[in-house]
């Protein structure tokens, strides 16, 4: 068994993964109605595409974590191409699920990741990926009993397209990256 205590790098990304999951949680308070104190819908979309590209920001940084190359680049690209044309296709509450999940995670594949160098773990993606989905299947649990909510299974859907996205949006990233440090 590898050291106990929890290095400060790991602790900051667990913090992270609770940081986001109290606010997808704390969402659920929010009713409808309460959208409309926003403001106008300009304001609206000015607040989505903020966090849209705060998440794809997130994405890339994250899989970079130094400089990046020409090809890098391009490849980065291409994947910030997809998150975009997804959206097009999605609804905008579907818009904000890619948002928050896709967030949720990057930072849990990172804690996981850090997780791994003191404990034995084998797959932290994968535990990254069971642990967003669950976190998607309590939020909308929890949606069936919250009074001006619903229990959709779609919402499941969409949860978890956001965190398998994400995840092998930054498997492909560091694929790419090992692969032209080896020619």
């Amino acid at each position: 068994m590898k050291d106990s205590t929890i290095p400060t790098q790991e602790r900051l990304y667990w913090t992270c993964v609770g940081m986001v999951v109290l606010a997808i949680l704390l969402s659920l308070l929010v009713r409808p109605s309460w959208v409309t104190l926003i403001g106008s819908h300009d304001v609206q979309v000015a607040l989505f595409v903020t966090g849209l590209l705060l998440t794809t920001l997130t994405v890339v940084i994250h899989g970079l974590k130094s400089s990046a190359n020409k090809r890098e680049w391009a490849l980065l690209l291409g994947i910030s191409a997809v998150y975009a044309m997804l959206l097009f296709r999605l609804g905008a509450p579907e818009r904000t699920h890619l948002i928050e999940y896709s967030v949720l995670a990057i930072f849990l594949r990172m804690a996981f990741i850090e997780y791994k160098k003191r404990r034995t773990l084998k797959y932290p993606s994968l535990s990254a990926w069971a642990s967003g989905v669950a976190v998607g299947i309590i939020d909308e649990g929890l949606q069936s009993i919250v009074p001006h909510r619903t229990f959709d299974i779609e919402d499941i859907f969409f949860n978890v397209m956001a965190v398998t996205l994400a995840i092998v949006a930054a498997l492909c990233i560091n694929w790419f990256r090992l692969k032209m440090n080896r020619k």
